[in-house]
């Protein structure tokens, strides 16, 4: 197994262990080669689609990469809204990315940002 299938393994296996956590029964996908197939499902009666994106940034180099890791909205608040669905209301299939560049990282630091200087 290559470096960055492990390493989206490694996101997708998070992703259902977070969701467990919350109470919720998730589960990865076999890979079909289905193009833009999810990658996890999570169980609930009303489906819906998520992409769960874990950026890397930072120089690999140095040894100070971290992980940018979201799921449309921030790890944290998804996981909160799956433990506040207490009757399985809403499941997900989830396309994890782990490694593609996408502006959605910066749009979600600087909200972030924003919330903090404006919540005082």
């Amino acid at each position: 197994m290559g470096e960055q299938t492990a390493q989206g393994t490694r996101w997708e296996s998070r992703i259902v262990k977070g969701a467990a956590t919350s109470g919720r029964k998730a589960r990865r996908l076999a890979k079909t080669g289905v193009k833009n197939e999810a990658d996890v499902a999570i169980a609930g009666i009303n489906k819906r689609p998520a992409i769960a994106w874990e950026r890397w940034v930072g120089k690999k180099s140095k040894g100070k990469r971290r992980a940018v890791r979201m799921v449309a909205i921030t790890e944290e608040h998804y996981y909160e809204l799956l433990t506040r669905d207490e009757r399985a209301e809403y499941g997900y299939w989830i396309q994890c990315k782990s490694t593609q560049a996408l502006s959605l990282s910066a749009t979600m630091i600087g909200l972030e940002t924003w919330i903090e200087e404006n919540s005082k």
